[in-house]
């Protein structure tokens, strides 16, 4: 008769046979090489390994290497695999056949363990037998310092140069607090600033993910740089490569350059992302498509990140969006160029959203605290080895389009004109060109205007409130700033100009009067172009000027014709310049009425002896 009873025993049978089945097929479906991490948690069994089968655990420099004899227990009926498992070393090997005799793993902390190796049923996990082992050195980073760093590693700044860093790999725990010692204990040295937060000089906790990480150590730059040495890719890791970027350290550009003898101090000096520590800088994902680095950046760098070390995934400047610190130039649409609003002392901490290309920009301290962004008065001077049109303001100097920049300059030290600036010709009184399309600044230290004029294509150099004996300047007509461009050119733009700008002898205006740089005591240097180009008041073209000592035309001011050629002469190479100018008038204004060449003058004055020099020249 048939029951309930009978109908449950018979269905249950039947779901069990069909599990059997599902489990046999998928184990059969399943590689045969051993797999980490497998679970096979079935419940309890009675199997046990057999006592003839050897198995053995042995620490190999951290690396614990099991060997045992073929498992050919696994019939793939009733034993299915053989689980070889260590909860504390992080151990945890499935072997599903009998091919498989040798099992490794690093384990990085010292100590006693057990392995437990038990074999798999359809029951469940059989009674385990157990192995003990020892770990002898401990790679567990506990303790930073250089002792805990003993491998040199070289890499090339040029083809005669070395950089010198000392390496391990070290397994790090996520929150936990790494004790600094050493010269890495000290406020001077930085510890990467994305995977540990610095909690005092001699204490850092790591919040990167737990695992094994490449560290450095940089003696001479004072930093600690830290790599996985898994895959640099997303999702776990972005990376900035270019050149003009560095990890942060307190030693600066100057100092790193000496003690190596060659390269760019802080900063990169090339685009290349698979490289190494010397080329890229390691962003950490610190959320969903999010990621994090501190760097330096210098001016004039160029740089940007990738998804990768096979230059990946970029994000460009036009697909980005910024907020924070404002030191990108946004009108750039491929790589990241700073503006004149860079900090180049600073440090600043990026963060990086790979879905939306939301960039926040940070500026933080050696120790990663943010700081707060002073706010940038626009009529304060900016201090910045770049000139860039970032920087200018627009406005109208006598019916002329002018970008003006006001800059902080120091004496000797070189600058680098960005973007169109490249091309103008800047007063050669002031600057000097060099290597590496450089202009080294020959005038006093302090703030100046540097007025770009685009259709003239030069940038005249102005002081707002010239001081007495600090300089002279020229005011008259048919003169002007040296410029390459043609008076065709100029007038196409401006009706009824050209070349020259000094038009009606006075000082409304910077274009109206050409100023003089003091190049020793009471001597002074300034360059004119004399074109030869306009009629004024009635006359054929001519020139006609005087040295004044102050910008106002009061009598007092000035010197003309009879105050040098009666004292100390006019003298120079423009010989024909001279003799007209000699040729005194009763006014005493320097007159040049003949129809001379168009001329590029360097007039030196000399204010001890009363002399004027006038030479011919040739603009650079």
């Amino acid at each position: 008769m048939k029951t309930l009873n009978n109908f449950h025993i018979k269905y249950k049978d039947m779901v069990r046979n069909i599990t059997t089945g599902i489990i046999a097929l998928c184990f059969l479906l399943t590689a045969c090489s051993p797999q980490e991490d497998d679970s096979y948690k079935l419940g309890g069994s009675q199997v046990e390994i057999p006592q003839n089968v050897k198995i053995t655990a042995v620490d190999n420099d951290n690396e614990v290497v099991i060997t045992f004899d073929p498992m050919t227990i696994i019939d793939g009926d009733d034993v299915l695999a053989v689980q070889f498992s260590s909860a504390e070393a992080g151990i945890n090997f499935t072997v599903k056949d009998a091919s498989t005799t040798v099992l490794k793993k690093k384990v990085y902390r010292s100590g006693e363990y057990t392995l437990y190796v038990a074999a798999i049923t359809r029951a469940g996990t059989g009674t385990p037998r157990e192995i003990p082992f020892t770990v002898a050195k401990n790679l567990l980073l506990e303790t930073l310092s250089e002792s805990v760093l003993p491998e040199v590693v070289k890499y090339g700044i040029d083809a005669t140069h070395q950089e010198t860093f000392y390496k391990n790999e070290l397994y790090i725990e996520e929150n936990s607090i790494i004790t600094l010692a050493g010269a890495i204990g000290n406020d001077d040295a930085i510890v990467n600033l994305d995977f540990f937060v610095r909690e005092s000089t001699t204490t850092a906790k790591f919040v990167g993910k737990s695992g094994v990480y490449s560290i450095y150590w940089n003696p001479v730059r004072k930093n600690v740089i830290v790599e996985p040495i898994t895959a640099i890719e997303a999702p776990d890791y972005y990376v900035f490569t270019g050149v003009g970027i560095g990890y942060p350290t307190t030693v600066s550009s100057e100092d790193i350059k000496a003690a190596y003898g060659a390269g760019d101090g802080r900063y990169t000096t090339e685009w290349d992302p698979g490289k190494n520590i010397r080329s890229r800088v390691v962003m950490r994902s610190t959320g969903e498509n999010t990621y994090q680095a501190t760097i330096c950046i210098n001016e004039g760098a160029a740089f940007k990140p990738f998804s990768n070390t096979g230059w990946a995934g970029e994000i460009k400047t036009a697909a980005a969006t910024f907020t924070g610190s404002d030191i990108i130039d946004k009108t750039k649409e491929n790589d990241w160029v700073p503006n004149g609003n860079l900090d180049k002392n600073a440090y600043y901490r990026i963060t990086v959203n790979s879905s939306t290309k939301a960039v926040d920009i940070k500026k933080v301290s050696a120790t990663g605290e943010v700081l707060e962004d002073v706010e940038i008065d626009p009529d304060a001077p900016v201090e910045s080895s770049i000139f860039s049109i970032a920087n200018a303001k627009s406005q109208e100097i006598a019916g002329e389009a002018i970008l003006s920049m006001y800059y902080t300059l120091k004496k000797g030290d070189e600058y680098t004109p960005n973007g169109g600036l490249a091309k103008a010709l800047f007063n050669v009184d002031f600057f000097e060109k060099v290597a590496g399309g450089k202009l080294k600044f020959l005038g006093e230290d302090g703030d100046y205007r540097l007025l770009y004029n685009p259709i003239r294509n030069n940038v005249i150099v102005s002081v707002d409130e010239p001081q007495p004996n600090d300089y002279i300047f020229i005011a008259g007509v048919g003169l002007g700033y040296p410029t390459k461009v043609s008076a065709a050119i100029i007038s196409s733009v401006y009706s009824d100009k050209g070349i020259a700008t000094l038009e009606n002898w006075g000082f409304s205006n910077v274009m109206e009067y050409i100023l003089f740089r003091k190049v020793n005591n009471n001597i002074y240097q300034a360059t004119v172009m004399i074109p030869f180009e306009k009629k004024y008041w009635g006359e054929g073209p001519y020139a006609s000027f005087k040295v004044y000592t102050a910008t106002s035309t009061e009598a007092a001011n000035e010197k003309g014709a009879k105050f040098f050629s009666e004292a100390g002469g006019i003298t120079g190479t423009a010989t024909g310049i001279v003799t007209e100018i000699l040729d005194i008038p009763e006014d005493n204004n320097m007159d040049i009425f003949a129809k001379l060449p168009a001329a590029t003058l360097r007039i030196t004055v000399d204010m001890n002896a009363k002399s004027m020099k006038v030479d011919n020249i040739v603009l650079p």
